[in-house]
């Protein structure tokens, strides 16, 4: 390159890696090639004011990486999705509450009976043990009668005491056997008495679109066109222009 050549078509034939420093937003990587295409077909013949492609590398990583972040808001305004002849369109949340108590002077009384039967059987077995001691004694009496007598007297009489105890014992079970049925009856009544208190919330929405009528539907035609001329590719290259090319022709 000669040393008066200081427009970018000549340092882009000196060196074609001038402009693969341009930092882009994700959202339009895809674009890097049409971007750098147009930027050489639009100042090509402009004279840049970094004449040394090394340093213009630099200057052009520094000031995309600080425009990134706009380019990136500015090509999401064209992705909007909306009617374009609308100038009212969203949804209105509302939340109403009521408070309301309810007295209930309806005092019911119902009558309970209930009747129950159960089988029932009982069988007890107990281990006894019984001892029981007795003193003895023992007595010897003769009587003889008369003649002609009806009465007895006694003609002889032996008495003996014996002395010592008897004992006896008895081990073993007993056992009851119960076999039946049971029934229980319950009278009575129940009552019921109310007092209620309700908070109610009504929770909607409801949407509102279409013209207003501040701004006339032809007015906000030709709103849209000036939207949809705008171009995130030409965007770029005026703010490239405007950074590194002298606007002298």
């Amino acid at each position: 390159m000669s040393a008066g050549t200081l427009d970018l078509m000549g340092l882009y034939n000196y060196d074609e890696t001038v402009l693969d420093t341009l930092v882009l937003p994700e959202s339009i990587e895809d674009k890097r090639e049409t971007i750098k295409t147009n930027i050489l077909l639009d100042s090509a013949e402009q004279e840049i004011i970094y004449a040394d492609p090394t340093f213009l590398k630099l200057a052009i990583r520094a000031w995309s990486t600080k425009q990134a972040p706009i380019w990136d808001e500015m090509y999401k305004t064209t992705q909007y999705d909306y009617n374009p002849i609308w100038n009212k369109d969203g949804t209105i949340q509302e939340i109403r509450k009521s408070k309301e108590k309810v007295d209930d002077d309806n005092l019911r009384t119902d009558a309970l009976q209930d009747m129950q039967t159960r089988n029932a059987k009982d069988k007890q077995t107990l281990d006894t043990e019984d001892l029981e001691t007795r003193d003895l004694k023992s007595e010897s009496l003769q009587s003889v009668y008369g003649y002609n007598s009806d009465s007895d007297a006694p003609s002889d009489k032996t008495e003996g005491e014996n002395t010592g105890t008897d004992k006896f014992n008895h081990t073993g079970s007993v056992t009851d056997d119960h076999t039946g049925t049971i029934k229980d009856d319950h009278t009575g009544t129940q009552k019921n008495e109310r007092d209620i208190k309700r908070n109610t919330y009504e929770n909607y929405t409801r949407t509102e679109t279409g013209n207003i009528g501040v701004t006339s539907t032809q007015s906000l035609i030709l709103e849209q066109r000036g939207v949809v001329s705008f171009n995130i590719v030409d965007y770029i290259i005026k703010e490239f222009k405007d950074r590194f090319c002298l606007k002298v022709y």
